[in-house]
């Protein structure tokens, strides 16, 4: 059974050191250098994989604790060499700071979950999935003059739904993921949506366009659809589209079968709020 791990990292931010803007490009940078500080063999690891990066990171949130402001991240992966120097860190009773913008932060808390990947099967016809974009999500552009694809058409989405699952839990031949799309299309009606584009500076003047909001999925034929619970938990952990290495793509799954209390009705209402950025 595949389970993927995530580290969360809870920072004391000294001088209640204020970010403003996109973090995920700072988060970025923190994290491979605080590796590299940490282990140098496994930072040069890190950077030979070019192409598939081994892990994602979530943007940085904020929160006050009495007077003090705290941050804290998300670092995922399934690779076992960052996983067990991940755990290394995590028992060691060293004490760590992490660098943010200008100065080094104390890191004092280092939180480890796994998440286990269901196994498939099909949801039942009437089942509502709402896929919740939290942070700009970015898909790389089939177009020949266009790096990034702003809008987000289902076709798009299923595609990277299904590639992500095959890429990091169980490798699917094109022609499968090419027929699950097919019946994504057909069998998943979207009785609602909220989405907006959104425009991002990382970097020195580097613009992105990408999008954040709400897409429900309603099953109304789960025929040949047994990935569909999987491959969504494989996204709501990872994160979905390009640059999830900067925090980009992370999403809020919430699947509500057809024997809905009114207690979960009401959470299933209060989803579809105004995306937070």
């Amino acid at each position: 059974m595949t389970a993927i791990s995530t580290f969360r990292f809870h920072i004391l931010l000294v001088d209640n050191l204020f970010i403003k803007g996109y973090n995920g490009r700072i988060v970025h940078g923190a994290f491979l250098q605080f590796i590299r500080e940490f282990n140098e063999e496994l930072s040069t690891y890190l950077h030979e994989q070019q192409q598939r990066r081994p892990y994602s990171l979530t943007e940085m949130e904020f929160r006050k604790m009495d007077d003090q402001w705290i941050a804290f991240f998300d670092v995922n992966t399934l690779d076992e060499k960052l996983i067990s120097n991940m755990i290394q860190l995590l028992v060691s009773q060293d004490s760590h700071e992490i660098f943010l913008i200008d100065r080094f932060c104390p890191v004092f808390k280092i939180e480890y979950q796994k998440s286990v990947i269901p196994d498939p099967e099909p949801l039942p016809i009437g089942t509502r999935i709402w896929l919740n974009f939290e942070s700009p999500t970015v898909f790389s552009s089939t177009k020949r003059n266009a790096k990034t694809d702003p809008f987000p058409h289902l076709d798009v989405i299923y595609r990277q739904l299904i590639d992500t699952y095959s890429r990091l839990v169980d490798e699917i031949p094109e022609n499968d993921q090419a027929l699950f799309i097919g019946y994504a299309l057909n069998q998943l009606a979207t009785p609602k949506f909220k989405m907006k584009s959104k425009h991002m500076t990382i970097g020195h003047k580097i613009r992105v366009t990408g999008f954040v909001g709400s897409i429900m999925l309603m099953v109304e034929d789960n025929t040949h659809l047994e990935l569909l619970k999987p491959i969504c938990k494989v996204a709501e952990v990872w994160g979905l589209g390009s640059k999830t290495t900067m925090g980009f793509g992370k999403l809020n799954i919430n699947i509500y079968e057809p024997e809905t209390t009114s207690e979960e009705k009401k959470s299933e209402e209060e989803v579809v709020d105004t995306p937070k950025h």
